[in-house]
This record gives C-alpha cells, sequence and structure tokens, in this order.
C-alpha cells in the first residue's frame, strides 16, 4: 500500500506546525525527500494564504495549497479553484453575529484577505484581520465566516437555523473556532478535484491531521495517519497514529514508513529515478 503513494495531503495546524508555529528541520527534510522521489505535496489547511508563515510558504510555494477548508486552491501562486457564498446566504448570519454577539470575534474570507468589524486592534493583529464596517464586508465575495470563541462557549444553535442548505457549520478546536464554507467544499472534495486533473485517485494519498476538519479525508484516504495530540474520533477513524505534532510526527511517520518503502519500489523498478 505504501508503494502506491503518490500524493501526500498535509494539515498545518496540529500537525506539521508544532505548538509555536514553526515546523521542525527534520519534518522539511523529509518533505524535501518526498519531493525528489516525484510525490505530490498538498498542504492542506483551515487557514487563509494570509495566515501562513512566509518563509514556509515560499520554501513550498510550487506545491498544491489548499486553503479555508477547500475553498481555494493555489498551485504555483496560480488559482486552480476558489469557491464563494452567495451573498444573499451570508448576509443574515452576519447581521446576527454583528448586533446579537458583538462579544464574540468574528471575520471573513475573500480572496484571501480577512475582514473583520472588530475594533481591537490587538485582536486584529493576532488573527491577521482588517478592520471595517458590516455594509463592505458584506459587499465582498466571502468564502468562509469564522467565530473565535476563546472559552468554547458560542451558542452554535443561535447561528444554525439561519444556515441555508447551501451552507455548512463546522466546528474545530473543541469549540474554540466555529466555521461556515459553502456546503459542497472540504478537504477531500479539495484534493478529490486535485486528484482528478492528475489522473490519480485516493487509494494514491497519504493524509495527516488531527482535527475533525481532516475527518473525511483521513477515512477516504488509502492511508490515513492521525497524530499522537489528534481529536480523538479522528484517531479512532485513522488507519494510523503517529507521534504528536510537537515530536515531528509527520516526519517520524515518513521516514519510518513512506520512504522506506518509496526506496525499495525504485530500487525493483526496470528504470530507476535517479534519487
Amino acid at each position: 500500500m505504501l508503494e502506491n503513494i503518490k500524493v501526500i495531503s498535509l494539515d498545518l495546524d496540529g500537525t506539521l506546525f508544532r505548538s509555536d508555529g514553526t515546523v521542525g528541520r527534520a519534518t522539511i527534510d523529509c518533505l524535501l525527500s518526498c519531493k525528489r522521489r516525484g510525490m505530490v505535496l498538498v498542504f492542506n489547511t483551515a487557514r487563509p494564504k494570509k495566515m501562513i508563515p512566509g518563509a514556509f510558504y515560499e520554501a513550498f510555494g510550487e506545491e498544491y495549497w489548499v486553503f479555508s477548508n477547500g475553498t481555494t486552491c493555489l498551485k504555483a501562486g496560480e488559482t486552480v479553484f476558489h469557491t464563494c457564498m452567495e451573498r444573499r446566504h451570508v448576509h443574515p448570519i452576519l447581521h446576527s453575529l454583528h448586533r446579537k454577539h458583538p462579544s464574540y470575534f468574528f471575520s471573513v474570507e475573500a480572496h484571501g484577505q480577512i475582514y473583520t468589524t472588530s475594533s481591537c486592534d490587538t485582536t486584529n493583529r493576532k488573527y491577521y484581520a482588517q478592520s471595517t464596517v458590516i455594509d463592505f464586508m458584506e459587499s465582498q465575495e466571502i468564502n468562509k465566516i469564522i467565530i473565535i470563541a476563546e472559552n468554547r462557549d458560542f451558542p452554535v444553535g443561535e447561528i444554525k437555523h439561519l444556515l441555508h442548505p447551501q451552507l455548512k457549520l463546522l466546528v474545530t478546536e473543541k469549540g474554540k473556532y466555529v466555521q461556515i464554507m459553502p456546503q459542497q467544499v472540504s478537504k477531500l472534495t479539495a484534493v478529490e478535484a486535485i486528484l482528478s486533473s492528475l489522473h490519480l485517485d485516493l487509494s494514491n494519498v497519504l493524509s495527516f491531521g488531527d482535527d475533525l476538519n481532516d475527518l473525511e479525508l483521513i477515512r477516504a484516504s488509502g492511508i490515513g495517519v492521525a497524530m499522537d495530540n489528534a481529536d480523538p474520533i479522528l484517531r479512532n477513524a485513522a488507519g494510523f497514529v503517529t507521534a504528536s505534532n510537537d515530536e515531528n510526527g509527520v516526519a517520524v511517520f515518513i521516514g519510518s514508513f513512506l520512504l522506506p518503502a518509496a526506496a525499495v519500489s525504485l530500487s525493483s523498478s526496470p528504470s530507476p529515478d535517479n534519487c
């Protein structure tokens, strides 16, 4: 099964990124080794592009990048696809958040930018958000709404009834992040779109993740790997569990299993690549 892997999908927060937001040297070296062996890397995150550390993005900018839980995909800086929500579907939600829940920080993502009605400079800087007025926010082509409840106490039920059938709500980080997106998009559908262009299928995918927005993809991949720090539901669904993000779990799995298997596959090929 490992010899069949052609594509690696990598969640960022809690998976590739350590708790301090860095990526270990061992992990970077493993990913570069995978690239040299012709494997396709897909960085698959809930973050918009604006929140990706610049140096890391530049190091792997030629690869596939899936942002905002599958709404947007770039390859070598060029847009592969971008899915937005209809304005008439998001307006009732934005008005409710703005008027009824002003104590919660919320923002929208639109074409790589992040907008909020919050006037707190400290919070806005923390979440890379630009302060604006609700009318401007509503005029944008929005691909994701995110509500951040530091105390994990946002009344989700008060928003659910406002959701149009073409929208969906996703709660991650045990309630800290409440995200609203187009119904048809996910990390899984993004990878499926990439695979279609590569003439591959999900059996060719190795995926890593730690939270419930990774669940569909972990279940569907040829090999799904949960981090040791992952949500228990994800751990139970994964085929394998590797070390935690702070212990370079991605590098542990790739270095211990995938690269040795790839080396065996290459050595048995009639025309091996020069690695």
